[in-house]
């Protein structure tokens, strides 16, 4: 057992932002962060930190995508493909679990090669559901602790809701980010990962100092401590701790729902990707017959040149900030309907074809597992309208009108799969709330909400 003793007093001060109370923070130190070989050591030592009459601990992952090397992964450890956020890969595994149990920070080590053995010692603590866990993006641990065989019981705590609720304003909702501004916050780990990737040249964690990382991974989850406390005191004063709850709920379903996926037609892959390749390729060759010349169609300047010779700009074109042409589908659309020249529906047409094939044919099947699943990651706090979106693959803005890509997906056996887009999701509770009649009628009829409502202005 590795046992560092960091400095209690705070690396970087509170900076701007709302302030918190450091009455808060008082008796809130770190003493130690303790590297474990053995995993009993961690259930024997860590006594969960007591709050509001509950226990708690913080957890953490670290990981390692071993998608590159899967013939080193055992069989009966391969988890299916999982979308986990922003640094996730295909299949990423933890390399060491942290937890912090409000007074010092465990931190143990394992491999896929071991089976994660150790890690699944620790199942009595991570499956005891009088101890309620948190995490900083609590779905992406959730997932790769899945993808070592763990399972995580009792109620889950994410303060990157957290946060959000408490004030959605900040700047960053990075945890380093908010560690700066708190008592006893401690940063400097981040920086110094940072600073030994840019001058190693190193990228794999695994081949970090093990001091290094045993005091990033400690300060982490003790940083994930102090946020919880700090912030579940604001949302208390402003009355939002039942709304946190929910949150919470929800982000339970969002990962069931991440982990289950979409089904996609294996049948229908080959015929889609063929159909809107052909299309495309047919409108690029409309559009060289028409310019007399091949060229680079996605060059706005080559694109440009080609306009100016047919004399379809009229002197007519926009400019971006830096003087670039502006050929974006509006401008394009206004084009078409001044010059009676097929060029200009043929690059219409292109790039609808173009982005149907790459961006949804290709970029969902591509990303489909062995059970011809995608499983998008559903951003629950991200949308600054409060809306949630779903990214890796961006389930959320399939096209309404070509219903090529839609019909991609299928619903399991027994089921029926129904697609409505978030502005009728959106009408509909509104209405439902509002109690409007003429918005109630409007939609009960079948009108369109919009023109309905100028009608009555």
């Amino acid at each position: 057992m590795a046992v560092i003793q960091p400095k209690n007093k705070p690396v970087i001060q509170r900076g701007e932002g709302y302030s918190y109370n450091p009455a808060t923070f008082k008796e809130h130190k770190i003493d130690k962060f303790i590297e474990v070989e053995d995993p009993q050591e961690i259930l024997s030592q860590v006594k969960p930190f007591e709050f509001r009459g509950r226990r708690f601990i913080t957890f953490d992952t670290e990981t390692h995508p071993y998608f590159r090397n899967s013939h080193m992964v055992p069989k009966e450890v391969v988890r299916r493909w999982v979308g986990t956020g922003k640094k996730a890969t295909p299949q990423d595994y933890p390399f060491s679990i942290q937890v912090c149990d409000g007074k010092n920070s465990y931190i143990i080590y394992d491999n896929v090669e071991n089976d994660f053995a150790k890690f699944k010692q620790l199942s009595p603590l991570f499956e005891d559901e009088t101890i309620e866990k948190i995490a900083h993006n609590t779905k992406y641990d959730m997932h790769h602790m899945a993808n070592a065989g763990m399972k995580i019981k009792g109620r889950l705590h994410d303060t990157v809701v957290l946060a959000k609720l408490a004030d959605e304003n900040r700047k960053s909702f990075q945890l380093r980010d908010i560690a700066a501004r708190l008592p006893g916050g401690i940063v400097k780990f981040e920086f110094m990962v940072d600073s030994y990737k840019a001058l190693s040249k190193v990228t794999d964690y695994r081949q970090f100092p093990r001091e290094l990382l045993t005091q990033y991974g400690g300060a982490d989850v003790w940083n994930c401590y102090l946020e919880f406390i700090a912030d579940y005191e604001k949302l208390e004063q402003d009355g939002l701790i039942e709304l946190y709850d929910k949150e919470c709920e929800l982000m339970v379903a969002l990962y069931a729902m991440e982990r289950y996926g979409m089904r996609t037609d294996p049948n229908y892959e080959a015929p889609l990707k063929t159909e809107l390749q052909q299309l495309t390729d047919d409108a690029e060759k409309a559009i060289y017959d028409e310019a007399g010349k091949m060229f680079n169609i996605n060059s706005g300047k080559q694109l440009y040149s080609v306009l100016m010779d047919l004399g379809v700009n009229n002197g007519w074109i926009p400019t971006t900030a830096k003087g670039n042409p502006k050929l974006d589908k509006d401008v394009l659309n206004t084009l078409a309907t001044k010059h009676n020249v097929n060029i200009v529906k043929n690059i219409l047409e292109y790039r609808k074809y173009e982005k149907l094939l790459t961006t949804y044919a290709v970029g969902i099947y591509d990303q489909k597992d062995s059970d011809d699943k995608v499983h998008g990651n559903i951003n629950q706090t991200e949308a600054t309208t409060g809306r949630m979106s779903i990214t890796k693959p961006a389930l959320q803005t399939l096209p309404k009108k070509d219903t090529r890509i839609r019909r991609a997906f299928i619903p399991p056996e027994d089921y029926d799969l129904w697609f409505m887009d978030l502005d009728q999701v959106e009408y509909r509770l509104f209405a439902h709330y509002a109690k409007i009649p003429s918005l109630l009628e409007a939609i009960k009829n079948g009108y369109d909400v919009h023109a309905a409502t100028a009608a009555m202005i």
